[in-house]
């Protein structure tokens, strides 16, 4: 069997990781995990996309999203959306043990069912989050 070689990345070379999409990213040829307000915005969007009660570990973590938007029509089940976000918020709010500012949670700023304007097939949840330190982030998720 092989070994596994570890690259070692030259100053100048750029590799194409977005830490906004992504649980790590490039700094100074360093793995480094994501943090502050991006890796808020992570956890919102995995919470709101992963189907509640599917990780058996963490039975309370995930959100309805997926069930509600899968088989209803959208714009008439934006109450049961609201009451999904804000269960998911709930949880982060009860399990968060981070101190920093820019990844507690504060309140939600906005959050709102659309309409794709060049598919009126297909619906957005725009989900604006205040943080602590009074930064807003925004999970834009297809339904």
């Amino acid at each position: 069997m092989q070994d596994i070689q570890l690259i070692n990345f030259p100053a100048d070379v750029q590799v194409p990781v977005d830490p906004s999409t992504n649980d790590f990213s490039f700094v100074n040829n360093d793995l480094a995990t994501v943090s502050g307000p991006a890796r808020r915005q992570q956890d919102v969007t995995k919470g709101l996309l992963t189907e509640l009660g599917s990780n058996p570990i963490q039975p309370t973590y995930g959100s309805e999203l997926p069930d509600i938007t899968a088989s209803r029509d959208l714009p008439s089940v934006t109450g049961e959306i609201t009451d999904s976000v804000q269960l998911l918020l709930s949880f982060f709010d009860a399990n968060d043990d981070s101190n920093d500012a820019d990844e507690k949670l504060s309140a939600i700023a906005q959050l709102a069912v659309q309409q794709n304007p060049s598919d009126s097939r297909q619906y957005y949840v725009l989900l604006s989050i205040l943080l602590a330190s009074g930064q807003t982030v925004t999970s834009n998720i297809p339904a």
